[in-house]
């Protein structure tokens, strides 16, 4: 008897022993579990903050070099204010680099140069704004092209509306708001001359988009195209022009005056309960100012 409780003792502790080795290792194997989801749950958190960053980052600087790259050549090939027409009739004086209000606010502004190296001179008298532009050579442009015609002291700007290439006329019908009747003033003096200049310019508009204020969008519109987006999530977009006397202004009433751009760029990324930011600032002094 004593020989079979000892055995079946033994047996018992045996089992005990073997459960509570079975629960520690069921402990430390969730501690472990634990410890390894947890490294990855804080590697994961690092990379999507970095993916954050990096998305800011690209975001400013995608930006700030459309913006540079173009305004750089601010000026290009004009040597004096251009002026064409408004959707109302009226003159509008076209600078270089000219502020603009969007909603108010300064967050907007516009370069008008010569990037290409289209151009040609008109062959025949042009009397008016009315008249057609006939030209030595209609090759390169193209319809919804904008075009400077100047003498050197005048230049008014029109939007191409139709190329006839064997004729070498460039039409400039008034459903554009850039050919409305009566609104390029100043007119020379008896008209254009033949030899005077005709050659293709850009006319690049910057805005902040605020239709949707949880994504605010930098968006560059050329003429009268369809607006694209440059950049999204743009909780900053900041204008500054350095004048010719040296100072500083945010909304400068002449725009001939302007001699630098200063640019100021905050985007966001899109994850709003990561919110990361990056802000940028760029100053380009046009090659021609």
């Amino acid at each position: 008897m004593k020989a079979n409780g000892r055995k079946l003792f033994s047996r018992e502790c045996e089992r005990a022993f073997t459960l509570i080795e079975l629960l520690v290792a069921s402990v430390m194997f969730v501690a472990a579990v634990g410890v390894v989801l947890g490294i990855l749950g804080r590697a994961r958190n690092a990379s999507d903050i970095t993916d954050h960053v990096l998305e800011s980052r690209q975001n400013a600087r995608a930006a700030i070099d459309f913006i540079v790259s173009e305004a750089r050549m601010a000026g290009t090939g004009i040597s004096i204010p251009v002026v064409t027409s408004q959707e109302d009739g009226d003159s509008l004086i076209l600078y270089p680099i000219a502020p603009l209000e969007n909603n108010g606010q300064h967050e907007s502004f516009r370069i008008l140069g010569k990037f290409g190296d289209v151009e040609t001179t008109i062959r025949q008298q042009m009397p008016n704004a009315s008249s057609e532009i006939k030209v030595e050579s209609a090759d390169g442009f193209s319809e919804g092209d904008l075009v400077v015609i100047t003498n050197g002291s005048f230049a008014n700007l029109f939007q191409v509306t139709h190329v006839q290439l064997s004729a070498r006329m460039l039409q400039h019908n008034p459903s554009s708001p850039f050919n409305q009747p009566g609104g390029h003033r100043p007119w020379p003096p008896g008209g254009y001359a033949p030899g005077s200049r005709v050659f293709k310019v850009n006319l690049i508009t910057y805005y902040v988009d605020l239709e949707d204020s949880t994504c605010p969008r930098l968006m560059r519109q050329e003429g009268t195209q369809e607006p694209r987006v440059i950049a999204e999530y743009v909780s900053t977009f900041d204008l500054d022009y350095g004048l010719q006397d040296g100072t500083l202004d945010a909304m400068p009433s002449d725009p001939s005056l302007i001699r630098k751009l200063i640019v100021t760029i905050e985007t966001a990324s899109r994850e709003q309960s990561r919110l990361h930011r990056t802000r940028l600032t760029s100053t380009v002094r046009p090659r021609c100012l």
